[in-house]
């Protein structure tokens, strides 16, 4: 039987870029996903199951479809590229809805995060409704994955790079509790160590 060559070279990307990435590392860059899509086409090409090189309908939006399909089936674990609204954080907990990204107001560069870094951070907390119940007058610093903040700065800290700023909702489970609900955060990395 005779696979659909774009199909066969989506489907054997997807399983490249799902082994390069896992809850404990760091979104691939852009580099990488080059290269790991070469050595996909490269075995693809060589394989017996397709009669004839695929490397010739190569066609940049296939790539990127498999992409944005990776990040639906796993949310929360950024593939590659800026971050956007609507992107989501998965909480680690079970039944605890993910983290949503709000609005983006600038992507950074560089590492990210991690755990086990002392992180400093500028931040407004704000109840759902937008009311200010902390202007976080003075940046914030940290050791991520520590306990030393909320449970929810720990999760999306560790997943930062300097200079991502952006608005997101924080399940109360990962926050404050019931007493305050779901909390949003305008928050901005400002540096780590």
């Amino acid at each position: 039987m005779k696979h659909p060559q774009r199909h066969v070279q989506a489907a054997l990307f997807a399983a490249a870029l799902l082994a390069l990435t896992s809850c404990s590392n760091p979104p691939i860059e852009e580099e990488q996903a080059v290269e790991a899509e070469s050595a996909v086409m490269k075995r693809v090409a060589e394989g017996p199951m397709i009669e004839e090189p695929i490397i010739e309908e190569y066609e940049p939006s296939a790539i990127e479809e498999v992409v944005v399909e990776e990040v639906a089936i796993q949310p929360g674990i950024k593939v590659m590229g800026p971050w956007v609204a609507g992107d989501q954080i998965e909480s680690g907990r079970n039944g605890v809805k993910p983290i949503e990204i709000l609005a983006v107001h600038a992507n950074g560069s560089g590492d990210v995060c991690g755990r086990g870094k002392r992180a400093t951070l500028r931040y407004v907390a704000m109840l759902a409704n937008g009311t200010v119940i902390d202007p976080g007058r003075r940046p914030f610093t940290f050791r991520v994955g520590s306990g030393e903040a909320i449970s929810g700065w720990d999760v999306v800290v560790a997943k930062m790079r300097v200079g991502d700023s952006f608005t997101l909702m924080l399940p109360q489970q990962l926050a404050y509790g019931p007493d305050k609900g779901d909390l949003k955060f305008d928050m901005e990395l400002l540096s780590f160590e």
